[in-house]
Parts: C-alpha cells; sequence; structure tokens
C-alpha cells in the first residue's frame, strides 16, 4: 500500500497505483487499511464515488472500529454525499476509537460549524490544534487556522488570519480538495465582517487560486507574518 500511495502522491502513476490496490485487493479482499486506502483513491483521484462507497462500507463491515477509515468516511460522507446526520456518527465513533486523532477533530470540528453547533465544534477545535500541534501537519493546520478565523469566536480570529497567512505565504502550504464553501456559507449567515473574502481565501487553501488574490483585502494586507 505505501508503494501505491508513492506512486499516486509522488509519481502520479494513477493507472499502475490502481493495479496494485487491484491486486492488493484481491489477495486481501477483507482487510480495512487497503479498502480504506482504495476508497480514499477512487474518491481523490478517480472521482468514482459510487465505488469508493462501497468500499468504505466493506471496509467498516471489516474493522468497525478501525478510527482512520471512520474518519475518512465521514469526511467522504460530508463533502461528497453532504449526509451530515451520518457522518457525525461517524466521527463520535471515530473518537471513541481514538480520542486524539488531530485529523478526525479538525474535521468533525468543520461539520458542527456547519450545522452551527458552536459550542461542540469550537470544543472540538481546541482538541485538534492541541492534537496537531504535537504532530504537525501543514494541510491540517491550514484547515484549523480557517475554522479559527471563519467560524470561531471573534477574539480568536487575528491570531488564526496570522497564523493562516504565515502557512500559505511563508510555507506554501495548502489542503487541496478540501471542501470549505459550507463552512463559507455558514460565516455568511452569521454575519462575519469579512465574509466576501473568505470564499477566495477557501480557493488559496485549495490551491485553486495564488495569494495575490488577497492583496485587496484590508484584514489580509494589515496581518504582520
Amino acid at each position: 500500500m505505501g508503494y501505491a500511495a508513492f506512486l499516486t502522491d509522488v509519481r502520479k502513476d494513477h493507472d499502475r497505483a490502481q493495479k496494485l490496490y487491484e491486486r492488493a485487493l484481491k489477495a486481501n479482499p477483507n482487510d480495512a487499511t487497503i479498502l480504506g486506502n482504495y476508497a480514499n483513491f477512487l474518491t481523490d483521484v478517480r472521482k468514482d464515488h459510487d465505488r469508493a462507497q462501497k468500499l468504505y462500507e466493506r471496509a467498516l463491515k471489516a474493522n468497525p472500529n478501525d478510527a482512520i477509515v471512520l474518519g475518512n468516511y465521514a469526511a467522504f460522507l460530508t463533502g461528497v454525499r453532504k449526509k451530515y446526520d451520518r457522518a457525525r456518527k461517524l466521527y463520535e465513533h471515530a473518537l471513541k476509537a481514538d480520542p486524539n486523532d488531530a485529523n478526525n477533530l479538525g474535521n468533525f470540528a468543520g461539520l458542527m460549524f456547519i450545522l452551527n453547533n458552536g459550542n461542540a465544534a469550537n470544543e472540538l477545535l481546541q482538541r485538534a490544534i492541541a492534537a496537531e500541534t504535537k504532530d504537525p501537519a501543514e494541510n491540517l493546520a491550514t484547515e484549523l487556522c480557517f475554522y479559527v478565523f471563519a467560524n470561531g469566536p471573534e477574539k480568536g480570529r487575528p491570531a488564526g488570519l496570522a497564523k493562516l497567512k504565515r502557512l500559505l505565504v511563508k510555507r506554501g502550504a495548502r489542503s487541496p480538495d478540501w471542501d470549505l464553501s459550507k463552512n463559507v456559507e455558514r460565516a455568511t449567515k452569521d454575519r462575519h465582517p469579512d465574509s466576501k473574502w473568505l470564499g477566495k481565501l477557501a480557493d488559496v487553501i485549495n490551491g485553486k487560486a495564488d495569494p495575490s488574490v488577497l492583496d485587496d483585502w484590508p484584514a489580509w494586507k494589515n496581518t504582520k507574518v
């Protein structure tokens, strides 16, 4: 599985990677890790969401308590299917299996902001930040900082934006393919003072736009890094 991931992420040889996933699955048809990783590949690379969902279901049948598979499937249901109720249950299950998984904590926080449950979202977000600090991951950090600035309490927004700007401009961090549109919608409904810029900020995080699209944004210009 490591070689298939290498071919996907580094070599961009998706055809060969898929053949390796198929061989691994044929040899181990009930391995939750293989099933889950292949599902990630199918939805992220091939956009074959129907088959990916079947593989996620098979993975959970093989190991119902795999926190990584639970979290990845919950993210799929949130971003692709918009099945928020089931995603929420899967995140809850995942955090029972591994209470300190930074990715699941952060992604669950993002979902709870979408669902307008600010108290739960902020608690999850703080736990995610604490967990991520122990095991830094720049793509996750960009997402967490976005939630802090877009959806979190007003008092924490300047620091969140400052860290986000450092990550994006100084470190070149990005989180491709992560759908932040519903969090932008929630911030707009909550009358965020910079709501008209959040979509552009999300595009920069996703790698769809250069940070220069934010040059005319006063809050961005006035944030020192």
